[in-house]
């Protein structure tokens, strides 16, 4: 099962940007704990499969996958303009 991105921020009331609309999540973000940190909204989701964070700083939209020793697997960016992944 899935849910919207835009159901992680509704639920958080954070601002929703519409050019994120047709993210889809896994459902266990339902679980993720959320904060605000150095200006940037940030929900993060720890299990014994997976350290994932996204961040959101009004601008720019990180989906970040740590490794086991907490070192970043990948970092995927988007932003209204464009979208990077690595």
């Amino acid at each position: 099962m899935f849910i919207l991105l835009k159901e992680l921020f509704e639920r958080d009331n954070v601002p929703f940007p519409e050019w994120l609309s047709y993210e889809h999540l896994e459902e266990d973000w339902k679980d993720s704990k959320y904060s605000f940190e150095r200006n940037k909204h940030v929900w993060s989701l720890k299990t014994p499969l997976k350290d994932v964070r996204i961040t959101f700083d009004g601008n720019e939209y990180h989906f970040i996958a740590f490794d086991e020793d907490g070192s970043v697997m990948f970092d995927n960016v988007a932003t209204e303009e464009y979208v990077i992944q690595h």
